[in-house]
């Protein structure tokens, strides 16, 4: 007969405890299997970040840029998903350009260049004393906690600083015409000067017709911002001495693929669904209520942190570089529930096929879903209460 005592102290093991492995981004070695249960879609907040911009007179030459960041609703014909605003710690606000040496920050930010947020994707911002210029490029970019970016939390706009323009609009819209001009900026003097003869209106009318932009701020688009090849309507532009009047908005080169995410899930408790969700706010996230096979289909091209969470479960996040060529296999992926907190165990004799009650909280609240074992023997849970869970001894085990 094994010593229980001994037992308990060295090999009581709490499944619910297991840490998750953090899955490698392989390729797809074989076709995606459909899920047992086919997952339903999760029902989006149609919410994206925005900026409301306005310009006045600082001093000769200058103006200070006040900033007004928060939500807009969204309608548009793709699904969308919130902004995971309470991972909101920190934003940089900034302004470059033209003959600006360096970037202006907002009004209180650190070395870094960080205003600290309190869990809210709505705050202010000033930015002080910007000096006049045709093109200043403006930024806004959330992080976390961490103080890493959040996905689907930058927004970018290009417009000239010179105390005539009083109002400036930040969105997924005006934030790939941006782009196109820092790229320019970044060419010397020859690429600086092109910014300048730039006739952005045009510009900014040609990506919405790329976009298929309609309606007023924050708008509806029709093609997902970030499928949207820079690199490529970077090369037709000058091949077209920037002038987009002579370019296909159509053109099926100028836009990426959208991609697949597959991954076998495990671990799933019966009765307690979990999500998927990726942290772009205009993917589609899915509810899944078994374990096997799942796909996120309809994901841009980027750099994404996927989530994995639920009643009942370890919230996972895992960061995802999806590449434009094709489906990405993230491979196994386990949830689990959090690790129960053990205070110790009931006094009294103990005895083979006996009780034991184990001390804690955070047990699961379903009774059979906890699982225990002491050494390599399993210990039926017998009932649950406000102090613990109490479990049959396995045969073959006594002590006290």
């Amino acid at each position: 007969m094994q010593s229980l005592r001994f037992a308990l102290a060295c090999t009581l093991v709490l499944l619910s405890a297991c840490q998750p492995q953090t899955p490698q981004l392989q390729p797809l070695p074989s076709p995606i299997t459909q899920a047992p249960v086919a997952p339903r879609p999760a029902v989006p907040a149609k919410i994206q970040a925005q900026a409301l911009v306005t310009a006045d007179q600082a001093k000769p030459g200058h103006s200070s840029l006040r900033f007004s960041i928060g939500f807009q609703e969204l309608i548009q014909s793709f699904a969308v998903q919130e902004l995971a605003c309470d991972q909101v710690a920190f934003a940089r606000v900034e302004v470059s350009g033209i003959g600006m040496p360096a970037p202006l920050y907002a009004r209180g930010a650190d070395d870094q260049g960080l205003i600290p947020l309190a869990g809210d994707c709505g705050f202010s911002a000033v930015i002080d004393e910007v000096p006049y210029g045709p093109v200043r490029l403006i930024r806004v970019t959330l992080f976390d906690t961490a103080r890493q970016p959040l996905g689907g939390g930058r927004l970018e706009g290009v417009s000239p600083i010179d105390g005539t323009v009083t109002s400036i609009e930040l969105s997924y819209r005006q934030t790939l015409t941006a782009r196109l001009v820092a790229e320019l900026l970044t060419q010397g003097p020859a690429g600086e000067f092109r910014a300048t003869q730039l006739d952005l209106t045009a510009l900014q009318g040609f990506i919405d017709r790329l976009l298929g932009v309609s309606g007023a701020f924050p708008y509806r688009y029709a093609i997902h911002p970030t499928l949207i090849d820079l690199n490529a309507l970077s090369q037709r532009l000058i091949s077209a001495n920037w002038n987009p009047a002579g370019i296909d908005p159509a053109d099926p080169a100028l836009r990426y693929s959208p991609q697949s995410l597959a991954l076998q899930i495990s671990g799933y408790i019966p009765g307690q669904p979990f999500s998927l969700s990726l942290d772009d706010p205009l993917s589609i996230g899915l509810i899944g209520e078994s374990e096997g096979d799942y796909s996120l289909s309809g994901v841009p091209p980027g750099n994404w942190v996927l989530t994995l969470s639920g009643p009942g479960y370890i919230s996972q996040r895992l960061s995802v570089t999806v590449k434009p060529d094709g489906t990405h296999d993230l491979g196994p992926l386990t949830i689990l529930p959090p690790a129960p907190e053990i205070s110790g165990y009931a006094p009294g004799d103990i005895w083979s096929g006996g009780p034991l009650k184990i001390l804690g909280s955070g047990f699961n609240p379903s009774l059979s879903n906890n699982i225990v074992r002491i050494g390599e023997l399993s210990a039926p849970p017998l009932s649950l209460d406000a102090e613990g869970l109490t479990v049959s001894i396995p045969a073959g085990l006594s002590g006290t």
